[in-house]
């Protein structure tokens, strides 16, 4: 924290940054939490208003197709978005560094282990594991879904956190703690990861920008949490519906060339 303080002074730039960041973090928050007092919750259901009705004043952001109020539907689900993005990006993150933390200090066995592992998920398609999977399970709930989009998206930080730690345990004043009789926990947390929470801030963004895609990717695909809303459930939504009307349409077709 003496090293991220320090940075955050040095640096307007950073310092600018996190507030913004702080800010529109409190924002999206606030609203989460009075959002769904402000609004009826039943007008985000299906067919509870008309469909594809164009903003007015009645329904600000307009109707989708399935007959849900568009502005309920931004209200109610952000939590859960919420919930599910961020969350696991910081999930990720914390794994990853602390993966990361081992492998570039203690070195040997230890970082071939883990240096492999993430090679070898990296290199692997993440959705393909997430789909996997979420259609092996009985029941998707927001909880496995956010440990699932986690542990897949803890690769990148564990590398890049890796990397640092390589460059910090070369440094002078780690030799001198090494030459002193540091263990390897003081090395660790006391040594390296200090000088290592400017990095870890700004990787933040980064894991969370990797684990809301993911996220979302899953629940365009129809596998995400069942009877909870989020924002990417409409277009999950929306293209069930289609799939459903295709196949209506392809049985009336069938049935009035049979009828012939």
């Amino acid at each position: 924290m003496v090293g991220l303080a320090r940075a955050i002074r040095s640096n307007l730039l950073l310092a600018a940054g996190l507030v913004i960041i702080g800010l529109l973090g409190g924002l999206l928050d606030l609203a989460a939490l009075i959002g769904p007092m402000l609004v009826d919750p039943a007008l985000a259901r299906v067919a509870a208003v008309p469909p594809r009705r164009p903003p007015s004043d009645l329904f600000p952001l307009g109707t989708d197709g399935q007959g849900s109020d568009m502005l309920t539907v931004l209200v109610v689900a952000l939590p859960q978005t919420l919930k599910i993005g961020p969350v696991a990006g910081l999930i990720s993150l914390a794994i990853g560094t602390a993966l990361g933390l081992l492998a570039g200090v203690l070195g040997g066995w230890i970082d071939a282990t883990i240096r492999t592992a993430a090679d070898v998920m990296m290199t692997t398609p993440g959705i393909a594991i997430l789909v996997l999977i979420a259609a092996n399970q009985c029941k998707m709930t927001v909880t496995l879904m956010t440990a699932i989009v986690a542990g897949l998206s803890r690769m990148i930080a564990t590398r890049t956190i890796r990397a640092q730690s390589l460059s910090l345990r070369d440094r002078g004043y780690v030799q001198i703690a090494v030459l002193g009789g540091a263990s390897p926990l003081r090395l660790v947390f006391v040594e390296v990861l200090p000088n290592l929470m400017p990095f870890i801030a700004a990787s933040s963004v980064m894991t969370v920008s990797h684990a809301m895609p993911a996220a979302i990717g899953l629940e365009a695909l129809g596998l995400g949490p069942k009877n909870s809303s989020r924002w990417a459930s409409r277009s999950a939504g929306r293209s069930s519906t289609a799939r459903s009307c295709a196949g209506c349409g392809g049985g009336g077709a069938r049935r009035s060339r049979s009828g012939r």
